[in-house]
């Protein structure tokens, strides 16, 4: 398609309802009043998080107060991009304190399935320093998983530290547990 164009405008023409997606720019979660260039490569992410519901009045940052990106009901709060950005970090730093679960010089594995969910939380243990290395579960859900996949074990670009993609596994249907081609000790 072609850009020069709103994220809002683009999604239209895809006939897409922005509430149901995230459009993400290397890395980047953009809004829908960001412009959207000629050579730019997006990704648009489905999102389900308990339903659109009637349409609400305008929200705004409840750090900040610029126009919010993303609502988090559980919270009673709505967020701009870095600050939601922070307040995700916040929240995984403090449960990480709160249960003791990860000296400084632990090493991580993180299960990845190539949705937002692993994939951001790969990220934020990342950035808070920890030794981190992704697993990449493909979970045998067709078209989905294909993508995930590509997703989850490809270099991700602006991250020194993951130039590495995630090791890779199948989970196979015909069988109870699932053996692994690596051990811990090869993880490093």
């Amino acid at each position: 398609m072609t850009g020069g164009r709103t994220v809002k405008d683009l999604l239209a023409e895809l006939a897409i309802d922005p509430e149901t997606v995230l459009v993400i720019k290397d890395r980047t979660l953009l809004t829908r009043q960001e412009r959207v260039e000629d050579d730019a490569s997006i990704e648009i992410r489905p999102v389900i998080s308990g339903g659109a519901g009637a349409r609400r009045p305008r929200m705004t940052c409840r750090r900040c107060r610029r126009p919010a990106v993303i609502e988090l009901r559980r919270h009673n709060a709505a967020f701009c991009q870095p600050c939601f950005t922070k307040h995700f970090r916040d929240q995984v730093t403090r449960a990480i304190k709160d249960f003791d679960m990860l000296e400084p010089d632990d090493r991580v594995l993180v299960a990845v399935s190539g949705g937002k969910d692993s994939l951001a939380l790969w990220d934020v243990l990342l950035d808070l320093g920890y030794h981190a290395t992704g697993m990449y579960l493909g979970l045998g859900i067709g078209e989905y998983s294909d993508r995930s996949g590509e997703v989850a074990t490809s270099p991700r670009r602006g991250r020194k530290d993951l130039d590495r993609p995630a090791r890779s596994a199948g989970c196979r249907s015909d069988t109870s547990s699932t053996a692994l081609p690596w051990t811990m000790a090869s993880m490093s």
